[in-house]
């Protein structure tokens, strides 16, 4: 309980003296583009699933198949492009504060630093992070598999349905969900390394960043469960606020302008810490990455790490 407060506490310390967010604040500007992008990129599906229906005229016939095939390939190719926007915003991120690590005096951090990293995502790095980006889904896939063939087969997984199949989705469910927060976890971290290294493809970075977080693994661990408590805190403070402010404002609001403050204050306020908070993750992650890895070199005598990481370290 000592250790987990005293880590806590130096956490805490990391956020408020390190000022990571407030070092790059065109970097909320990125990230809110981001999210407009992926928007953007929904409406797409839509408007691609509308096109798909006007393909064929089948209102006396049955539904033709290709059109299947169509629905499934948009799909799966906007899931893919939307992780790959969300992957190469984490390698912008990752390579803006390991910039921000690497530099002795953080005063002397560049002062282009985050559209530099914007640039080289997308000129060097492209095929690693496309790459990348196909794994999570992929390895959805044994998820919806097993849901198509129950669906298909008619077996109820539910409380009242078969005992069998319900335990046997129960286990694969827990199995599968373990397994898709180690690779979810390492592939991160892969993507951090890609950032801050360059030049190296995605195997190799995932091979050098889980082999640095096996060494490691309990620090990363604690700090990861810091981390996640503070940003469930966060969020959950957030909700509970914006949930008051509407109460408050039931009694005194008619209805046309209860939903202009929902769409034009509480929405852009849900977004903006949604997108704090995730910054705030991959900002961690790039910090510890780096920390990881000065450590090795240089042992607690780094000119880079601070008092209260060298505590959170060692």
């Amino acid at each position: 309980m000592d250790a987990a407060g005293d880590n806590f506490q130096n956490t805490k310390k990391l956020f408020t003296e390190q000022k990571i967010i407030l070092s790059f604040p065109s970097m909320i500007a990125w990230a809110v583009l981001n999210f407009i992008l992926l928007y953007v990129l929904l409406n797409w599906l839509l408007i691609g699933f509308e096109f798909i229906q006007t393909l064929d005229d089948f209102e006396n016939e049955d539904y033709p198949a290709y059109l299947y095939v169509c629905h499934i390939v948009n799909i799966l190719a906007c899931i893919w492009i939307s992780v790959y926007m969300f992957e190469i915003f984490r390698v912008t991120v990752a390579g803006t504060y390991g910039t921000w690590y690497w530099t002795e005096n953080k005063r002397e951090v560049p002062r282009f630093t985050v559209l530099r990293f914007i640039y080289i995502p997308t000129r060097y790095h492209i095929g690693p992070v496309a790459f990348g980006s196909l794994i999570m889904p992929v390895c959805s896939i044994p998820r919806f598999l097993v849901w198509l063939i129950s669906s298909g087969l008619g077996i109820d997984c539910s409380s009242s349905g078969n005992r069998v199949a319900r335990l046997f989705q129960r286990c694969f469910n827990c199995c599968h969900g373990a397994y898709y927060g180690v690779v979810k976890k390492f592939t991160g971290m892969s993507f951090v390394h890609v950032a801050l290294h360059g030049n190296t493809g995605f195997v190799d970075a995932s091979r050098a960043s889980s082999g640095l977080c096996q060494k490691n693994f309990a620090k990363i661990a604690v700090l990861g469960q810091i981390v996640l408590i503070l940003y469930l805190g966060g969020m959950i403070t957030i909700v509970l606020l914006s949930f008051l402010i509407c109460q408050l404002s039931l009694t005194s609001m008619n209805q046309a302008d209860l939903i202009m403050m929902i769409s034009f204050l509480l929405v852009p306020i849900g977004i903006m810490s949604f997108v704090i908070f995730k910054l705030l993750a991959i900002a961690v992650d790039t910090i510890l990455m780096c920390v990881l890895e000065d450590f090795e070199m240089n042992g607690g005598s780094s000119r880079y790490m601070s008092d209260n990481l060298k505590n959170l370290l060692l």
